[in-house]
This record gives C-alpha cells, structure tokens and sequence, in this order.
C-alpha cells in the first residue's frame, strides 16, 4: 500500500524518465547508494523483461519480509509509470509462500511461484518501452545529479562477492555479467574496486574458494564440483585446488566429507 514517494530521489526518476525501461534502469543503477544491501538489475530480450531484486541480508525471516515488500513497491512502482495495471506475466519468489496466495494475487494480479531461481516481476517488452507521460527532464537531472553525490555506507567489494556467488552458481560469473547486474560499465566496476584495494579476479577467487569449501562435502565428484565451480576445464580446479588447499581435489572431497560442519576453511 506504501506510496512510491517514500522513495525519495528514486521517484522522481520513477515518474520523470523517458520510458518504464530507462526508469528502471536508473532504478537499478542508483539503489544500492540509499539501500546499501540491495542489488536490481533489469534484464531484457526479444520476448522478456525481467526485473530481479536481492539483498544480502542474512537473517532469514527479515530477508523474506525485506523481499516481499521490495517487490511489492516495485510493482506498484510500474503500474505508477505506466498509468494502470500492468499485468505482469508471472512474479517469482526464492524463498516458500509466507502467505495465502489470495493474498499475493491482490498485490501482483498474476501467478506468483515460489522457490525459484530468482525474485523478479517478469514483464512483457511491451511494457518497459512504455513512455512516460507529463515527464520533467529537469527534475530527472536534478535527482540523478543528486543520487550521484550520495554514496552507500556498504563497500562495493561486498556487492561484487554477493553478485558473483549467485552468478557461479548458474554459471554465468564473470566481470561483464556482474558489471551488468550492477548497472556499471566494466572499466567502472575495475576503477572502483582498485580504488577498495582489490580486484574482479581475486573477488572470484575468494567466492570460488569458499564455495568449493562447502560444496565438496555435498557428495559431488570432483568434475561435477569443476563444472559447479565456472572451470572449463578440470585441470584448472586442480591447479587451483592445489594452490589453494596444498592438496588435490580428490583429498579435498575426502577430507570435507570426513570433516565436521564448524571445521573452518584452511
């Protein structure tokens, strides 16, 4: 029921863009400077348009209620841009129903699936190439101009790890991917990330190394963990497993399978 005023600067760019897809866009670009822990990204094809949203918060419950609601603004926030009801095609949920699905249909008025890949709105591409109307260019500027000066609190580092473990586990890591999923060009995302002490690569590293640590002692094998892992080749987790571990894979796999839930990551 909240109004989309309650986002700020993020409004005025809501009701002033060109069309609903640049909106968004600029919706994604900006979010994390006054919502430190959230990540948008608009995805876009011949026969979709996706808006995803997540956060890295931790503690589960809040984490569920954080995405709902999220989702539910953002909806509302549509339907706002392109004077009247969208219909989306279908919206998705990671986490299981909290509610009764009347009351999911009341917010979104189309199927609402849960336990899914992903927390998006699924749109048709009919509907973010919408244009606004009684838009202010000014007032656009002034906002973005304004949105540009304010920085988040929560070290892009910590964006760029989160993004990049929930990329490697769909297999789609890499710099350009997560340069996308945060609204920056690539040179941009490297120019921040020096200036925080640290690289794409060593990021991915670290995400690599920590997800190795918990998936080998799920009972895969040491290709299905390569393969898991964003390696074209197993010779290069091997490589990798070595330098990082003193060991190779197959000792990884039976030391963790041997090892208890609290033992750290040497």
């Amino acid at each position: 029921m909240q109004s989309i005023s309650s986002l700020g600067p993020l409004s005025v760019i809501l009701r002033n863009a060109a069309t609903v897809g640049e909106a968004i866009t600029n919706v994604c670009r900006f979010l994390g400077n006054l919502a430190p822990a959230d990540t948008a990204r608009l995805t876009t094809s011949a026969g979709s348009a996706i808006y995803s949203y997540s956060t890295i918060i931790h503690n589960d419950f809040d984490l569920r209620q954080t995405v709902e609601k999220s989702q539910a603004m953002a909806m509302n926030a549509i339907n706002v841009m392109s004077g009247d009801r969208v219909g989306p095609i279908k919206v998705t949920f990671q986490h299981e129903r909290l509610a009764p699905l009347e009351s999911y249909f009341a917010v979104f008025a189309c199927p609402v699936e849960f336990g899914q890949s992903q927390n998006a709105i699924h749109l048709s591409p009919a509907h973010v190439t919408r244009a606004i109307e009684d838009r202010d260019e000014a007032a656009l500027t002034l906002a973005q101009e304004y949105l540009l000066r304010v920085h988040s609190c929560v070290a892009l580092t910590e964006h760029v790890r989160d993004v990049t473990r929930r990329l490697l586990v769909v297999g789609e890591a890499g710099l350009s991917r997560v340069a996308r999923a945060l609204s920056l060009h690539e040179r941009t995302l490297q120019r921040e990330l020096a200036a925080e002490g640290t690289t794409y690569e060593k990021i991915l590293d670290e995400v690599r190394r920590a997800t190795a640590w918990e998936l080998a002692a799920t009972g895969l094998q040491a290709s299905q963990l390569a393969s898991a892992l964003g390696y074209a080749e197993q010779s290069s987790f091997t490589r990798a497993c070595r330098r990082r571990y003193g060991e190779s894979p197959r000792a990884l796999l039976k030391r963790r399978r041997g090892s208890r839930p609290e033992d750290p990551i040497l």
